[in-house]
């Protein structure tokens, strides 16, 4: 029990670090005003979010990072919370998630381990939560593919 609570507390902390070294970026004017205090990142909901994993290049393109044949991903659906690497599929169910800044963190935890926790931090990389650091590795949100795409030059497959 002692070891989980080590790890709980170190991951906070390392998440916490890495907020501490954001710098943020300016926000282009998009449809409605977001709430007072409130980032465009929070306001979004986290129901049916996918991250893709991404990789940049010596140039500052965006490439999609495979594991196999697969891009790697988190989804988020409901309570469930599933990351996708090559053939590997790990499940787990939301225990809980909370914003720490413009971070949101998951605590999850296996169906058939409900006393066990697992930590994911979500860190955004820029002000409209396109890019995030997510266990160390760079995503992309499926939502703002679309717009990483349409930048030249910057994805290739």
């Amino acid at each position: 029990m002692m070891n989980r609570t080590n790890i709980l507390w170190g991951t906070l902390l390392a998440c916490s670090l890495l907020c501490l070294g954001m710098k943020p970026q300016p926000v282009e004017p998009q449809g409605a005003r977001p709430q007072a205090g409130v980032s465009k990142v929070q306001q979004r909901s986290w129901e049916r979010r996918t991250f893709l994993r991404v990789k940049r290049d010596r140039q500052g393109r965006y490439s999609f990072r495979k594991y196999g044949t697969m891009v790697p991903s988190y989804r988020i659906d409901g309570k469930s919370f599933v990351y996708t690497r090559g053939k590997e599929v790990e499940s787990f169910l939301i225990r809980s998630s909370e914003d720490r800044g413009a971070n949101r963190i998951f605590s999850l935890y296996y169906e058939r381990d409900p006393e066990g926790v697992n930590l994911y931090c979500f860190v955004p990389l820029d002000s409209l939560g396109m890019l995030w650091e997510i266990d160390g590795q760079r995503f992309v949100d499926s939502v703002y593919l679309d717009r990483l795409l349409a930048q030249p030059d910057t994805v290739k497959k």
